[in-house]
């Protein structure tokens, strides 16, 4: 083999290479991005769960817990 078509198998021996990388490359990232899509969807959701908790901790007291009397008749009726 003459030098050229040594160098020519070499480069294409290279580009192979190069082109394995960056499909471990892509690979790579997909991964990465998925599992930050996952964190996302977990953290929105613990948020949101969060703000809740915190949103009914302020509630006022007759709006929460067992002895609520929301939607009861509280009006003390007179007896005769």
């Amino acid at each position: 083999m003459t030098n050229i078509a040594k160098a020519i198998d070499r480069l294409r021996e290279e580009r192979r290479d190069a082109q394995n990388q960056v499909q471990k490359l892509g690979e790579a990232i997909s991964v990465l991005e998925k599992l930050t899509r996952a964190q996302a969807q977990v953290c929105t959701r613990w948020r949101h769960i969060s703000q809740t908790r915190s949103f009914r901790s302020r509630a006022p007291e007759n709006f929460s817990g067992p002895e609520s009397t929301l939607g009861e008749d509280t009006r003390v009726e007179e007896s005769s």
